[in-house]
């Protein structure tokens, strides 16, 4: 069973965004690029809901997650502030394919 937990502060940052912005049938977490060093890492990205992803409800809001990348992280993932105005998302294994 795979376990996701939003950090209090992470809410508080979503609930401000989707107070000014269309909230999304579903966020999914993702892996994309890293923006200032090689390697990829976890992300936020609204989306639709495919057949083989999971759902995860938190904190009143409906993440995505697809099987295969499940299985590639662990058990569970965080999303936390970032403390930069955006998020960070860590899971049990390491995440930093080159």
């Amino acid at each position: 069973m795979f376990q996701l937990t939003v950090e209090k502060s992470a809410k508080e940052l979503l609930d401000a965004h989707f107070s000014e912005n269309d909230r999304p049938e579903f966020i999914r977490l993702y892996v994309r690029p890293r923006k200032s060093s090689r390697g990829s890492c976890l992300a936020l990205k609204p989306d639709v809901k495919g057949e083989r992803d999971l759902v995860l409800e938190e904190g009143g809001y409906s993440f995505l997650l697809s099987r295969h990348l499940a299985e590639q992280i662990g058990r569970w993932a965080k999303i936390s502030d970032n403390g930069k105005g955006g998020f960070e998302v860590s899971s049990e294994k390491t995440f930093n394919y080159v």
